[in-house]
């Protein structure tokens, strides 16, 4: 057994299709990944445990992916990088940024560049 600490990461989505597939993507890789299903589940998540790398579609209900982000406390955001998610472009980066995300992942997802994103954070 390796006692390399292994990536923790915290897919938040409304379908459970995505958060399935992505967990298990994560997973196939070597990481540890749970789901949320929305921002409010995924507050109360990253307040309970640490994770390395949070995910989050921007439009669910019972807690859009913005107001989860602001949510955070800045001393657990510092030690995450996250990431939003969204189907749509209206998702302007460089406004973004100041919330503390360090990019944006469209939908439909490209694994390739998902999975370099989350293990390697380029």
């Amino acid at each position: 057994m390796s006692s390399e600490v292994k990536l923790n990461v915290l897919v938040v989505d409304d379908e459970p299709f995505i958060c399935e597939s992505l967990i298990d993507l994560i997973e196939m890789a070597g990481g540890k990944a749970k789901s949320a299903a929305n921002g409010v589940e995924a507050l109360r998540m990253v307040m309970a445990e640490s994770y390395d790398v949070v995910v989050t579609d921007v439009r669910m209900p019972n807690g859009n992916g913005i107001d989860f982000i602001k949510g955070i406390p800045a001393e657990i955001k510092s030690r995450m990088r996250i990431y939003l998610s969204s189907g749509f472009n209206d998702i302007d980066e460089a406004s973004v940024q100041s919330l503390g995300i360090q990019g944006v992942l469209s939908k439909p997802f490209d694994f390739e560049i998902f999975m370099k994103k989350i293990f390697e954070g380029a």
